[in-house]
């Protein structure tokens, strides 16, 4: 048997240094991951972890909550994203977005080593086919700015055709999406944040959550890390590792809202 023991159960401690937590937090130089494993005694988080408050138990949301007679509602409205390789995978992204503003990731495709018109045809096939949605199209999918500049491979169709051409012929609007890493990654984290408050009830729910079934997106994110070192930190993310379902949740996160055109300056 093991049973744990914290701080708070010092009460000796905590009476005679009423500051011992706070010079813990200090000494950890903001590093939330360090506090965590100083402090309660969690190793089961890796520092330098890139979307540190991504959380399965919070993210991660069952079917039932959101369907409406075991369907996505008329009403949310369906997107996707993509981020196409050919050595590398081809990742996609089905999205749900309510009226509110809750994006739910609830399909994706995965897979490396097959021509672009086979990727197009097999994702068509998931959205005709997906269990939750009756075949609804994608309104519009976001996709890498390079796919609309690129050549379809060889064999795949006529070398005059860009990729996106063969995406666009199996009935699947494809847009450009903004690839600006660093603000996408902000952007893509602040739709991920939540809070708590100190009985425990949501203050924040997230705005970017997903359905179990999402392994290759759960994966990633989990996994991501922070590029440089220790000592030499970026606000980039490692591509070092596997990301390509991050990068197409990159380019959902930054078209899933418009900007607001503005017709006149704020003073």
């Amino acid at each position: 048997m093991f049973i744990p023991s914290f701080v708070s159960d010092n009460r000796l401690l905590l009476e005679k240094d009423p500051h011992y937590i706070d010079n813990i937090r200090a000494s950890t130089s903001g590093n939330e991951q360090l506090f965590e494993a100083w402090l309660y005694g969690n190793w089961d988080i890796f520092f330098g972890r890139f979307f540190d408050t991504f959380d399965p138990e919070v993210h991660k949301i069952d079917p039932e909550e959101i369907l409406d007679g075991g369907q996505i509602p008329e009403s949310w409205r369906i997107e996707g994203s993509l981020d196409y390789g050919e050595a590398s995978p081809t990742s996609f992204g089905l999205w749900a977005t309510s009226p509110e503003g809750l994006s739910v990731r609830i399909g994706e495709y995965y897979r490396s080593g097959l021509w672009v018109s086979e990727h197009a045809g097999n994702i068509a096939s998931l959205i005709q086919n997906h269990p939750y949605t009756g075949g609804r199209m994608p309104a519009r999918v976001w996709a890498d700015p390079a796919i609309f500049h690129t050549r379809s491979a060889a064999g795949a169709g006529s070398m005059i055709r860009m990729v996106s051409d063969v995406f666009r012929s199996v009935g699947l609007h494809v847009v450009r999406s903004n690839n600006d890493r660093l603000s996408g990654w902000r952007f893509m984290k602040n739709l991920l944040a939540w809070k708590k408050d100190e009985k425990g009830d949501f203050e924040r729910l997230p705005e970017i959550r997903y359905f179990g079934e999402c392994e290759d997106f759960e994966r990633e994110m989990l996994n991501a890390q922070y590029a440089g070192s220790d000592t030499n930190p970026k606000e980039d993310m490692d591509t070092s590792g596997e990301d390509h379902s991050l990068d197409e949740t990159r380019y959902f996160c930054m078209g899933r809202v418009h900007g607001r055109v503005r017709s006149t300056p704020d003073f």
